[in-house]
């Protein structure tokens, strides 16, 4: 694993302004979520937002006193936005996905046609990745300790009912522990299926097929493509960090001045605002870092098992 080129593709995006409209379509997705979530609260919640701002608490206490109406009512909001949020996810994942397709072309490799149909299917493997990894489908003699460690709960519940709480909350700690250590297990198993995604773009193979060659492509690499994360991820964040808190200073400074507020209360109110926005702004950027590392970590570990020539990644 070449860690220094991973980390110079990762940034690759700097020089590709086309990237530009899918940190647009990114800010649309946020910005419409949060629009129709507001919409959508002030549709259900109207006779309590009309009487508080009339004044009228009087029509306001007779309107929570007939709690089938609150009730209703909020159970749709919450409906409607878990409806909006996995909208919203997968809004993001397909401009995710995006940005992928696009490094995977900066990296000079192949990628299969690209479609929502296609997208459909990358959502799925998502799913059975994520599946894959935490019921351990490639190492199933590790699945022997999240068994016990939901035993070992199921035990607890049973303990503390009866209400022997030593035995109980003796059983829950022993399968609190276990699952700590299983969480090991699921990190070395999210790594061995990293790859599925580039996979599955490049070589339009199956979802299946797809989780079985990452797992025979990330086979004594996973050390490598663990510090390769790392290294991306700590440089990332710093960036990312750095230019929320630039672009967070340059609009908190304006509205420090606008506000009527003594000096204290402008400031928490002025940097909190730019921090918000900033972070709206600014999170794209994390999207560009991460897919193009992805890009470089795939193309990294085609070199090292000789499926590809060794080749610098090309910066557009």
């Amino acid at each position: 694993m070449d860690y220094a080129q991973v980390l110079e593709f990762s940034f690759a995006w700097l020089k590709d302004r086309p990237l530009v409209k899918y940190a647009a379509l990114y800010w649309a997705a946020i910005f419409g979520f949060f629009l129709l979530l507001g919409l959508t609260a002030y549709l259900l919640f109207m006779p309590l937002v009309s009487r508080l701002l009339a004044g009228d608490l009087l029509s306001l206490l007779e309107l929570f006193l007939a709690p089938g109406w609150f009730i209703t009512a909020f159970i749709l909001f919450v409906v409607i936005a878990a409806f909006l949020y996995l909208l919203l996810i997968l809004a993001t994942l397909y401009i995710e996905a995006l940005v992928l397709v696009r490094a995977l072309r900066a990296a000079e490799l192949p990628v299969a046609p690209f479609s929502l149909t296609r997208f459909v299917y990358l959502a799925f493997l998502y799913i059975v990745t994520f599946l894959a990894a935490f019921f351990s489908w490639f190492n199933k003699i590790f699945l022997s300790i999240l068994a016990s460690a939901a035993v070992l709960f199921v035990l607890s519940i049973v303990f503390i009912a009866a209400r022997a709480n030593l035995m109980g909350f003796f059983f829950l700690a022993l399968s609190f522990l276990l699952f700590i250590v299983y969480c090991v297990v699921l990190i070395y198993n999210s790594l061995r299926l990293s790859q599925a995604t580039a996979i599955f773009l490049t070589k339009g193979t199956g979802i299946v097929e797809a989780i079985k060659e990452s797992w025979s492509l990330t086979q004594g690499r996973v050390l490598s493509i663990f510090l390769a994360s790392l290294l991306v991820g700590v440089v990332g964040y710093i960036v990312v960090v750095l230019a929320t808190l630039l672009v967070a200073l340059v609009i908190a400074i304006p509205v420090f001045f606008a506000l009527p507020m003594d000096p204290l209360a402008r400031y928490n109110v002025a940097f909190t605002i730019g921090q918000v926005i900033a972070g709206f702004l600014v999170n794209p950027l994390w999207i560009f870092i991460s897919m193009f590392s992805a890009a470089a970590i795939y193309k990294n570990l085609l070199v090292d098992s000789g499926q590809l020539a060794a080749q610098k990644p090309k910066k557009e």
